[in-house]
């Protein structure tokens, strides 16, 4: 009896796009959950019911709008070049933006000054009042989102740091920080990209490396750890196993495992994952991730990913993001639980919706 396929993993909820003012998401975990229907033995449904990476990837994570999918974001926009008569006037190049965070319009402008070229922000307020930034920084932050099998996916988040006169006046060596006026968006990060590939050195581009990675509280930690799940301690004993899965996954290639610990073979207690060349270890978790980046602000950027989370014969937590052995570990539940299985105590499925920062220097941090 084949396993009948659910028909969504993951729907699209939010647009991040809609992301406006102070208006959140609510962290709460939303388990999946699923009717009950007539029992069949769990060995027969895992015989007959080999998973496949072709299976889950009908349940892949689909990619919304302004989402960073771990890959650089793509770069857009030209310049709108001014005549000659401008130019003669010190203005080589000029884009409008309309409203940016705090102001109701953003003016660009590459001014050249002494034979020295500076791109300038006008940023006017709602009182009319026009505020000028002399030193604009097009910062870079190229993150890795390592898990603890070592392996590590790459999303890049731009963003603009901006200094008025009276700020330039300041020691830039003390802790005194410039406001990112426009974090992360695409369409003033692109323009300075561009302006940059048109008159080479006119933008100061600033880049920070850093690594972060999914914790066992649901939310990303800085300076997460290496391959630490390569001496993990796996239980002697997970119980009777009755059956048992092959699966490619993003990272690598895992073995599933069922096991019963009651006597009875209809039902799976614990269930248990294996990647190749590392030690089992039982399931706890499996988590979709919709992080959000600047969640206040202007074109806020959206991070999707699965969580999968173990656990060791010491009780210590291991992560794994790997978006398709997530989607394996969801199918597996929402399959043999559809088919009237004892499987809910075996692991949850929850999905998480956090909102981050980013500091001056790259830090990461979570925002209520």
């Amino acid at each position: 009896m084949a396993i009948r396929p659910i028909s969504q993993i993951m729907p699209n909820q939010t647009n991040v796009i809609q992301f406006e003012g102070k208006k959140k998401e609510k962290n709460t975990p939303q388990p999946h959950t699923t009717p009950m229907v007539k029992a069949v033995p769990l060995a027969v449904l895992i015989a007959m019911s080999p998973l496949s990476s072709d299976a889950a990837s009908n349940y892949r994570i689909e990619p919304e709008a302004n989402t960073i999918e771990l890959v650089d974001a793509p770069e857009v926009n030209e310049i709108d070049e001014i005549d000659e008569a401008q130019q003669s006037g010190r203005v080589l190049a000029s884009k409008t933006f309309g409203k940016v965070r705090a102001s109701k319009n953003l003016e660009i402008q590459l001014v050249q000054q002494n034979n020295k070229k500076n791109v300038q922000f006008l940023y006017t307020g709602y009182d009319n009042k026009i505020t000028k930034t002399r030193k604009n920084q097009l910062v870079k932050y190229n993150f890795s989102l390592r898990s603890d099998d070592g392996t590590s996916k790459k999303f890049t988040i731009k963003n603009v740091h901006s200094y008025t006169d009276k700020e330039l006046q300041k020691d830039f060596n003390s802790r005194m920080a410039p406001i990112p006026i426009v974090p992360n968006d695409k369409r003033v990060t692109s323009y300075m990209e561009t302006l940059n590939r048109q008159y080479p050195g006119a933008v100061e581009v600033v880049q920070y490396n850093r690594v972060v990675g999914p914790s066992a509280t649901g939310y990303l930690e800085n300076n997460a750890g290496g391959n630490s799940m390569k001496t993990a301690t796996p239980k002697a004993s997970y119980g009777k196993n009755i059956g048992s899965n092959d699966f490619d996954g993003d990272n690598g290639k895992y073995t599933i495992r069922y096991y019963s610990t009651d006597g009875n073979e209809n039902n799976a207690e614990v269930v248990t994952v294996q990647k190749a060349g590392y030690p089992e270890l039982k399931v706890s978790l499996a988590v979709y991730h919709k992080d959000t980046f600047f969640s206040d602000y202007n074109n806020a950027t959206q991070l999707n990913y699965g969580q999968v989370i173990l656990v060791d014969a010491k009780n210590k937590k291991y992560n794994i993001v790997d978006n398709a052995l997530t989607q394996a570990m969801d199918f597996v539940k929402q399959s043999l639980t559809e088919q009237g299985n004892a499987f809910n105590n075996a692991y949850a499925v929850l999905s998480l919706a956090n909102n981050y920062g980013v500091t001056t220097k790259g830090a990461v941090f979570a925002q209520d």
